[in-house]
């Protein structure tokens, strides 16, 4: 019998934040003009304001507010043999890096430059 894969999301799950503003408060921290090219690039759609915004950001990681019941659990399911996705609607760059930072997941999936994993997207990733 193949291990059960737990599927865990990253804002207000794993994170007790949201890294669309995390990432917006640090790219406006290294640029004043940030709002005004959010904008711009939110008339392309969500997923490509989060692209922006990634590459503009510059977030320590080993820093950010992680919520321990969440990795302690995740942990756990590990530990039984389970495997573990971090599926989330923030930029798949972000997703990578703390994937790397807190190495407790197979399998890491997030927003792209033109699709924004929220909502029916990521319930077809998950199906």
């Amino acid at each position: 019998m193949m291990p059960k894969l737990l599927i865990v999301d990253l804002d207000g799950t794993l994170l007790k934040s949201d890294m669309l503003h995390e990432s917006f408060w640090s790219a406006f921290g290294r640029n004043w003009c940030v709002p005004f090219l959010s904008i711009l690039a939110l008339r392309r759609g969500k997923a490509a304001l989060k692209n922006y915004l990634s590459k503009g950001a510059n977030i320590d990681v080993t820093s950010l507010p992680y919520n321990t019941k969440t990795i302690e659990y995740i942990c756990a399911h590990r530990e039984q043999g389970g495997r573990t996705a971090l599926v989330t609607a923030s930029n798949q760059i972000f997703a990578n890096q703390i994937a790397e930072h807190l190495q407790i997941f197979d399998y890491v999936h997030g927003s792209s430059d033109k699709n924004n994993l929220k909502g029916s997207n990521k319930a077809d990733l998950i199906n």
